[in-house]
């Protein structure tokens, strides 16, 4: 009698709704024992149904790619509490290397749509390759104000946890080219968000398309790359930007 009552046990605390092969299927997948060095992640193995809180965790995900629809990427893998060597502590929950890196159970539908359009843009962005400091700062500020619009859009208020690390001075477009500050595109991005928000409704598939579309080895480049791509974006780029770069761009 005793292996059948041991089979009751670990049946009763299998959540009822986890996949069979663990917390995985076609579109979300959740790894424990994910490492990350420097730059480098390496995936651990796929949750199983008996990994604490994961479940939670991708239901979350999944849900957040429900409600992106379009916009949403084909599919992301999620990495739940990974260790981290030689690299900033995590801050709750990041994107690196198109997936995401989460260290506690977050239940937020805004929080996930944000981090999910970050995954979307990098999947459908057609070149990796690094271009001018100015550049790479106005393109990670433009992609934080876009996933706070379609997170704000879809779902509400977007929570803003407390940020780890020093104090950044990043509210100003001069900070976009001063090599000796860390940048943090949150502030810039926070004013395209609500320049976005000032003007008419925006499809979110359309703004994840618009940047992921974006070329240009200059600001002025970038931004009319943009507009191409999604003339309705004119407007709240246009009262975003400071005039010179709104004039060298159109």
């Amino acid at each position: 009698m005793r292996p059948v009552f041991l089979l009751f046990v670990v049946a009763a605390c299998r959540p009822a709704d986890c996949p069979e092969r663990g917390w995985s299927d076609d579109r979300v997948s959740v790894f424990v024992g994910s490492r990350l060095q420097g730059e480098a992640l390496e995936p651990g193995r796929v949750a199983s149904c008996t990994d604490g809180d994961v479940g939670e965790v991708f239901r979350a995900a999944r849900r957040a790619m429900t409600d992106l629809g379009r916009a949403a990427p084909t599919s992301v893998n999620v990495h739940w509490r990974p260790t981290i060597v030689d690299a900033a502590p995590l801050d709750r929950i990041e994107t690196h290397a198109g997936g995401v890196l989460v260290d506690e159970p977050i239940r937020a539908r805004a929080i996930w749509i944000h981090e999910l359009v970050h995954v979307a843009v990098q999947e459908r962005r057609a070149s990796t390759s690094k271009r001018a400091l100015a550049v790479e700062r106005l393109r990670s500020a433009a992609e934080e104000g876009v996933a706070d619009y379609i997170a704000s859009t879809l779902a509400g208020s977007l929570p803003r946890p407390a940020r780890r690390g020093p104090p950044t001075t990043s509210a100003s477009w001069a900070s976009l080219a001063l090599t000796d500050l860390r940048f943090d595109p949150h502030p810039l991005g926070a004013l395209l968000a609500d320049a976005l928000r000032a003007g008419p409704p925006i499809p979110p598939n359309a703004l994840v398309n618009a940047l992921a579309s974006g070329r240009g080895e200059t600001p002025a480049a970038l931004v009319a790359s943009w507009q191409r791509a999604c003339p309705a974006l004119e407007g709240a780029l246009s009262s975003w930007m400071p005039d010179e770069l709104g004039r060298s761009s159109r």
